[in-house]
């Protein structure tokens, strides 16, 4: 089960949208690069959570948050 569609990706006046902070101006090919960066890390997570069931997220959560309490 695929939970986004794989061509769902944001258009490029959504991303200079996004992106937009202060000052900083990106080019087009920054902002695609951008995109389809985090669009392939999201596809990452995503099939992650399809093998392994949502669920494990929350214990992924709950073990990062007892990590950081130990070094904290």
């Amino acid at each position: 089960m695929k939970l986004v569609s794989e061509h769902n990706k944001l258009s490029l006046p959504e991303c200079r949208k996004a992106a937009s902070n202060g000052n900083i101006k990106y080019t087009d090919e920054q902002l695609i690069q951008m995109r389809d960066w985090l669009d392939n890390l999201a596809g990452m997570a995503l099939e992650y959570l399809e093998k392994n069931g949502v669920d494990c997220l929350d214990e992924l959560i709950a073990k990062t948050e007892a990590e950081a309490k130990k070094k904290g």
